[in-house]
């Protein structure tokens, strides 16, 4: 939205996106452990819009205790800073009561759609084939080693199978003897 700063003879206005970004990253499950919200996170979301946008030529720029803030980081393009990603400050939080950690990222939607124009549009068909993952469960002898069992599977149609990775391994009673 837009935002309106106090100058000399009035206000500037200027179009801004702000996210906030507290807690967990997402739903725990089996697969993937419930992970905090951090400022790697916030980098991530700052460096993905700006990829997307097809803005590749930028700059960070570090910086401690500025207003409000513990940490934050500037983006970038020539001198004109067109993003940034922060940690609110501890006290700031406290003072409204807030007691999780919060980062801050904030986009200069103008500056982004300004260099966003100039960029060149391409477009490419959608596959037909969507990306589908597969949880296979196999019941092998205990001396069958990962890699075995991975180039059996490489060897299939590499047309279709993309990666093939092992993320649990199971021993236990109920299991026929000498197997896993």
């Amino acid at each position: 939205g837009n935002i309106y700063i106090p100058i000399e003879d009035g206000y500037n206005q200027s179009s801004k996106l702000a996210l906030w970004c507290s807690g967990s990253r997402g739903e725990d499950n089996w697969h993937s452990p419930n992970e905090k919200v951090d400022i790697y996170y916030t980098k991530s979301i700052v460096s993905s819009v700006l990829t997307v946008a097809g803005i590749s030529n930028f700059a960070e720029k570090e910086s401690n205790e500025v207003k409000d803030f513990s940490y934050g980081i500037s983006y970038m393009v020539n001198t004109k800073t067109i993003a940034s990603a922060a940690k609110i400050n501890q006290s700031l939080l406290k003072k409204n009561d807030i007691e999780a950690e919060v980062f801050f990222v904030e986009i200069d939607m103008e500056a982004l759609l300004k260099i966003y124009r100039k960029k060149q549009t391409r477009f490419a068909s959608i596959s037909r084939f969507p990306k589908v993952e597969r949880d296979l469960a196999l019941l092998v002898p205990v001396g069958l080693k990962y890699e075995q069992i991975k180039t059996i599977i490489q060897s299939s149609d590499r047309k279709i199978l993309k990666s093939v990775s092992i993320f649990d391994v199971y021993d236990g009673k109920q299991l026929p003897e000498g197997m896993k």
